[in-house]
């Protein structure tokens, strides 16, 4: 019977449950915003700056659709709960939009 070599280091190896990563606790550590603000700064704009080039409309508040817009641009890319966390996240006064206060309180 013919054994590769894949084979026998794999069975000869013990089985380690601490070799298999806790995605759980990675996920935890993670902070979206953060990730957010690094993919932000990585594109040349801080909080105040991403905020005032998102503000379509300059009524120096944001919603939803203008911050998908404005990350979109700027290639930061987030799945739509993650979106839904973040402007959750922001929005203090549950107005349905993120002021400019929210914004940086967050970011």
């Amino acid at each position: 019977m013919f054994v590769s070599k894949f084979d026998q280091r794999f069975n000869n190896k013990k089985f380690n449950p601490d070799d298999i990563p806790n995605y759980d606790k990675i996920k935890a550590k993670e902070n979206p915003m953060e990730s957010v603000v690094k993919k932000l700064e990585e594109k040349g704009l801080d909080p105040k700056r991403a905020f005032y080039a998102f503000d379509e409309d300059c009524d120096e508040v944001l919603t939803v659709e203008e911050i998908k817009k404005g990350l979109k641009y700027h290639k930061v890319y987030l799945l739509d709960n993650e979106m839904r966390e973040l402007v959750r996240a922001m929005d203090d006064n549950h107005d349905g939009v993120v002021s400019i206060t929210e914004w940086e309180n967050i970011l």
